[in-house]
């Protein structure tokens, strides 16, 4: 049974690529479905197991309420943040897992009503601990609090991630909680405060998905994670379809076979 994974922007470039990539390394059987380039991004939703949200450009500061913020900003692309909401938004009424990735995570976080940091080295005192090195991602740790999915997934309460935004989340959005952070108190994960009734959902600010050691627990466990939650909510979703209307009862007084109406075959 293959899953069928649904990415956000999986294209255009080799760091896109890797997405689908990563989640092919993972062994499973698993089809993914670029949608930044999809004709028929509704249709192609109604095929994918889950969301896979990516990394990419700043979202619009006019998104979270922060016009000023725009020259500290980025190549901002207004069409890729409406498509991406209209994602998330498809995902919570499919009750589809979501895992959102640097860009992603912050998407999810400003769809939810939160706000971003709109450039970190203003914040905090001109240091870019979490940005690239040129063109290499730096490197540090991360805490993750007890209990959490992303603790469940990890079994780890620290570890090394990779680093390359220059952009955080802020106050966090309606639902969400913290789930990691850098030793400098950047929010490094988030997911829902309250799971209970609702579908998988985990934004981690790193990116697994290029991590020089593949097999570091921030990086394949967080993939098994995703893909089993997608494997169990498909499994779900065909479980819960309703079954076909049986077969419609002859009027009383009628056998079967033997109306008058013209279009029937009659049977003597």
């Amino acid at each position: 049974m293959s899953l069928v994974i649904g990415i956000s922007k999986g294209s255009g470039s080799e760091k896109y690529k890797r997405y689908a990539q990563w989640l092919h390394n993972s062994g499973e059987d698993v089809e993914t479905i670029d949608l930044i380039t999809s004709p028929d991004v509704e249709k192609d939703m109604k095929r994918v197991d889950a969301l896979l949200l990516t990394g990419g450009s700043d979202v619009d500061p006019e998104r979270y309420h922060q016009p000023e913020a725009g020259p500290l900003c980025s190549d901002i692309d207004r069409e890729r943040d409406a498509l991406e909401f209209r994602l998330l938004e498809i995902a919570g009424e499919r009750d589809l897992p979501v895992l959102a990735i640097c860009r992603g995570a912050q998407v999810l976080n400003v769809h939810h009503g939160g706000t971003l940091v709109p450039h970190l080295p203003d914040t905090l005192q001109g240091r870019e601990d979490h940005q690239k090195d040129g063109e290499t991602d730096r490197r540090h740790e991360v805490n993750v609090v007890p209990g959490t999915l992303l603790f469940k997934a990890t079994h780890e309460l620290s570890g090394e991630i990779n680093s390359a935004h220059h952009q955080a989340l802020a106050k966090l959005g309606e639902g969400l909680m913290v789930s990691a952070r850098a030793a400098d108190g950047v929010i490094e994960a988030v997911e829902w405060a309250n799971p209970s009734g609702k579908p998988y959902v985990l934004g981690v600010q790193w990116h697994p998905e290029r991590m020089v050691d593949q097999s570091n627990p921030f990086s394949a466990r967080i993939r098994e994670q995703f893909l089993f939650e997608a494997r169990s909510a498909k499994i779900l979703a065909r479980s819960s379809k309703p079954l076909p209307k049986p077969a419609s009862e002859p009027p009383a007084g009628e056998e079967p076979g033997t109306s008058d109406d013209p279009l029937l075959p009659v049977i003597r």
